[in-house]
């Protein structure tokens, strides 16, 4: 799908300094907070340079900043084009000279820090050539469920047949979910002792889909990252806990298969095809699915501190107050970057960011609200948003009423909300019955802009939207759902 921006327009830089031109700014905001590849290589190619930085007290090149935010498409891209591997920055806390290496391995983005490895040992004529060794299926969220559960997801016999024989195997499901995989490719870091990746469902191309073998305990899946097991998250065997996949790192280099150290990672593979763990055979792994009717979207306009809060936030299998679901966001600069904590949901009338434990124990306390009414998240654009004006780990939220205006800490925000595209024509495409080749989406007069029919005003002029009928080829839903996936 074509993306609708020309690659002239001005890039956002959530803060970033300017570099010595406008169009080496460009590409420093575009390598930073974009993975528009395609807009960077017509940069370069209209002179852009690649050893630009952006300012003395930074000095981050264009590498450096898709390094640093764990951006691997753009960090690719840059190193074909030839950008410079060795020039020192402000290392930020991740390292002594700041090279980009030291960059992405200082924030655990460590699929960029191998590739950079491999371009500085000459390798970068073989990086393109390198296919993934998987895909992600993050169509859902895996998670513990009861075994007589309709979530419950069931392998093939021939896939049982398999790990019970020692043998590897793509994790193979019965129903539309067809592989359990992970969710994203990139291993995130938690407190510096282990490197997890969460587990996902979805429909995958067995070429690409994860391998894993069964030892009688562990599953286990080895990867470019290394040996991983199916892990229960914190080790809480219950309903609804969701499972990923882990490897010792650190101090805990030696604890993946430790006795100590597996509470949750001992799984039996049961005669129906569910996966239970060893310690309770009533429960099993499950699909949650994200909330239906609603759709991802990206959020900025956040300066300075929180800044951390621009970017995507993508639906969830939680629900919130009245039926809204609980976004997912990654951050990728600041406070808690590249960490898996942040979360945006609804509550007595109020969208508010912050804690993903928040979501079902503290609801009202927030980093940030805004007093929407009930409207989907993804219309929130021109929403006034009251951060707690605080900075620093447990200084940084309270509970709207009591900390935010009275105190006169609160500062206010105006944000803007946009649809991600390829979402948008997913939930358009998919939200009619199979085989009809016409589909209700909402289009924006002045804009040109197309939305899901749930959607009432344009994301980007705020305007409301009117319903329109499209009509479709069914080859090009099948290639777009393809696209997503």
């Amino acid at each position: 799908m074509e993306n609708r921006r020309s690659t002239t327009s001005k890039t956002p830089s959530h803060g970033n300094p300017m570099s010595s031109s406008k169009l080496n700014t460009e590409l420093n905001n575009v390598a930073r907070n974009t993975d528009d590849t395609n807009k960077a290589r017509s940069l370069v190619a209209s002179g852009a340079d690649l050893s630009s930085t952006n300012g003395p007290s930074w000095r981050h090149t264009p590498l450096h900043q898709a390094a640093y935010h764990g951006r691997y498409e753009m960090a690719n891209t840059l190193i074909e084009l030839g950008a410079p591997l060795n020039l020192h920055s402000n290392p930020c806390g991740r390292g002594s000279t700041g090279i980009p290496l030291e960059l992405a391995r200082g924030g655990g983005h460590t699929r960029i820090a191998d590739m950079i490895q491999q371009a500085m040992n000459g390798s970068k004529s073989t990086l393109k050539s390198s296919p993934d060794p998987y895909k992600v299926c993050d169509a859902g969220t895996i998670r513990l469920v009861n075994r007589n559960s309709m979530q419950a997801v069931r392998l093939l016999p021939e896939t049982v047949a398999s790990l019970k024989s020692g043998s590897p195997t793509s994790l193979s499901l019965m129903g539309s979910q067809n592989f359990i995989g992970p969710k994203w490719l990139n291993p995130r870091d938690a407190w510096g002792q282990w490197s997890y990746i969460d587990l996902g469902c979805g429909i995958n191309n067995s070429s690409s889909a994860m391998t894993v073998t069964w030892d009688g305990n562990f599953i286990i899946w080895n990867n470019l990252h290394g040996e991983y097991v199916f892990d229960i998250s914190m080790w809480k065997i219950e309903e609804g806990n969701h499972l990923v996949l882990v490897k010792g790192i650190g101090e805990k280099v030696h604890n993946t298969k430790n006795e100590g150290d597996n509470k949750g990672r001992k799984f039996t593979i049961n005669t129906d095809g569910t996966i239970s763990p060893q310690s309770n055979n009533n429960l099993c792994l499950g699909a949650a699915m994200p909330v239906s009717g609603a759709v991802d979207f990206s959020m900025s306009g956040w300066t300075g501190y929180n800044s951390r809060f621009n970017g995507l936030y993508k639906v969830s299998d939680k629900k919130s107050d009245e039926g809204f679901p609980v976004y997912t966001h990654m951050p990728t600069e600041g406070m808690g970057a590249g960490s898996d904590w942040c979360r945006l949901w609804y509550h007595k009338g109020c969208w508010r960011i912050g804690h993903m434990h928040w979501t079902d124990n503290d609801k009202e306390r927030c980093c940030a609200f805004t007093s929407s009414g009930p409207i989907i998240a993804s219309n929130l654009t021109g929403q006034i948003w009251l951060d707690f004006g605080r900075e620093g780990c447990n200084q940084d939220h309270g509970i709207p009423g009591t900390g935010f205006v009275e105190k006169g800490h609160g500062r206010e925000i105006r944000c803007a909300c946009e649809v991600v595209e390829a979402e948008c024509l997913l939930a358009s495409m998919t939200a009619t019955a199979p085989g009809r080749d016409k589909v209700e989406v909402k289009k924006c007069a002045k804009c040109c802009l197309t939305f899901p029919k749930t959607v009432n005003f344009c994301a980007e002029c705020g305007n409301e939207v009117e319903s329109e009928w499209v009509v479709v080829e069914m080859e090009e839903v099948k290639m777009a759902v393809a696209s997503m996936i």
